[in-house]
């Protein structure tokens, strides 16, 4: 606490000088005692039998309104594991709170991307926390010390989810593995491997889907032919964001926005699409075809 100031701001600023108050008033001005309150409070709640809404609201408050004003963030660790194990919502808000931990207090979660992994699913893409989750996962895939296989894994996952996802979600996937791919070279092989045509490399495909570890699941071995089948997307955003694929990554390119995507619904996609000026309107019509050689015409 070297270089604290020994006294808190306060919101309205006492009437006299704070200096020829006796010894127990000042007290309540100093840093230390604020902390020790604050904790407490914080002890005492978590002491209770929260119901599930107030247990998820502590989750997702811990990150920015406790952990960096607690001189001991290591011991909400257990509390923040429990909900990641948990799975489904508790998970999700869970992450960013483990994430500070591991990051700023050198706190060892081996298994953070494994369960991670298994996170990604079409219900964290398409559900009400979508924008959060994916926020947070585009975070910690940046990080650079992120193995080969932990990334072909989840550029892996993220691009069979697209193929299988509804236009939104699948916008959203598409993004965030390429994300992935622009920030991890090594997981570029996946899209550099060469193959006959998508309908092969499907049936070629060593990728396990239901394997639950990124380093089993043999995505490494395999190729994004997920991509290459959303070129040919019937969802105009869908398709542009797969062909961003063929193109080269250079230092240069900047990574795809996931907010916008993120709030994407099908009602907002149609309206895109109805507002857009076509270059060049469809025809779907035919040419008419002459009637055969020596045919013979009914006159009434």
């Amino acid at each position: 606490e070297d270089g604290l100031p020994e006294e808190a701001p306060l919101l309205v600023p006492p009437a006299q000088d704070p200096a020829g108050w006796p010894a127990p008033a000042r007290s309540l001005l100093q840093r230390k005692r604020h902390v020790k309150e604050f904790c407490g409070a914080w002890r005492a709640l978590l002491a209770l039998p929260l119901p599930a809404r107030a247990h998820r609201r502590v989750l997702a408050a811990l990150p920015e309104a406790v952990l960096p004003h607690v001189p001991r963030p290591l011991r909400y660790a257990d509390l923040l594991s429990s909900g990641y194990s948990r799975g489904g919502v508790d998970a999700l808000l869970s992450l960013k709170g483990l994430f500070v931990l591991m990051t700023r207090h050198n706190l060892e979660y081996p298994r953070f991307y494994t369960q991670l992994y298994s996170l990604v699913t079409l219900p964290s893409l398409g559900g009400a926390n979508r924008a959060t989750f994916a926020l947070e996962l585009d975070l910690f895939l940046s990080s650079a010390g992120l193995p080969a296989y932990v990334s072909a894994a989840f550029a892996k996952r993220l691009g069979r989810l697209a193929l299988l996802a509804p236009p939104p979600a699948a916008a959203l996937a598409c993004g965030l593995a390429y994300n992935l791919l622009l920030r991890q070279p090594a997981a570029r092989a996946l899209i550099h491997r060469p193959a006959a045509d998508a309908d092969a490399a499907a049936a070629e495909d060593p990728y396990v889907a239901a394997e639950a570890e990124p380093r089993d699941c043999r995505a490494f071995d395999s190729c994004l032919w997920e991509v290459d089948t959303l070129r040919s997307h019937f969802c105009p955003s869908v398709s542009s964001l797969a062909a961003l694929f063929a193109r080269p990554f250079t230092q240069s390119t900047p990574p795809v926005e996931l907010a916008p995507l993120a709030a994407l619904s099908a009602d907002s996609l149609i309206r895109v699409e109805t507002q857009r000026k076509l270059k060049r309107a469809p025809i779907a019509t035919a040419p008419a075809e002459p009637p055969p050689r020596h045919a013979k015409l009914w006159v009434p």
